[in-house]
């Protein structure tokens, strides 16, 4: 189940698997179970720009949260 979706009381298959921090700059958390979460093609879109591979305003907050939630330092850039 998409665990994005869900927060919002919806049931919808989950297709992807996201890096809450991108793998390509934090090669350390990549398969860390914190890291990952299960979500829908449409809601991993909305996290990060397709073409840019950036994090949208929707996927840095997710990383805040996230970083939040484990004790992990915020990197500036996503502040």
């Amino acid at each position: 189940m998409c665990q994005i979706s869900k927060r919002y009381g919806k049931r919808v298959q989950a297709t992807t698997v996201h890096h809450i921090f991108p793998r390509e700059e934090f090669p350390a958390y990549a398969y860390s179970p914190w890291n990952l979460i299960a979500v829908a093609s449409d809601v991993h879109d909305s996290l990060h720009c397709r073409q840019s591979q950036e994090l949208t305003e929707r996927g840095k907050d997710l990383l805040r949260r996230t970083a939040r939630k484990h004790g992990k330092t915020v990197p500036e850039k996503y502040k």
